[in-house]
């Protein structure tokens, strides 16, 4: 069984990349491109994922060690450059990891099993 200190991270990236992909679901990237508003909500979940990603590698390097085919260090990148870089972000990459990357990604997490410690069996 993980952490639940990572357990709980991971549960933050599942959701943040669930709501990103909830928020463009139906939308065209032209329309993507045109919306300030989304564009910020998306760009936000992404920080939400690359700070998970960070609290995990610094309290659980294991876990990191044992998923390497997750990408660690692609997702703390873009949260870098979201944050730090903000003026050379790409909305029509942002676009295309909202719609490859977060998709693996939260399958990845979503192979883990229950990651609420409240649901996990007693004993």
């Amino acid at each position: 069984m993980i952490d639940e200190r990572v357990a709980l991270s991971l549960d933050s990236m599942r959701r943040a990349a669930a709501d990103a992909i909830s928020f463009v679901a139906g939308m065209l990237e032209a329309d993507f491109l045109r919306s300030t508003t989304i564009q910020m909500a998306c760009s936000m979940c992404l920080i939400l994922i690359g700070e998970s990603t960070a609290r995990i590698e610094r309290r659980s390097p294991d876990f990191v060690t044992t998923h390497p085919d997750w990408p660690w260090n692609r997702i703390r990148g873009l949260r870098n450059l979201i944050v730090h870089d903000y003026d050379r972000l790409d909305m029509p990459t942002i676009w295309v990891v909202i719609h490859e990357s977060l998709p693996d990604l939260l399958s990845k997490i979503e192979a883990i099993g229950e990651l609420d410690p409240r649901l996990w069996p007693k004993g």
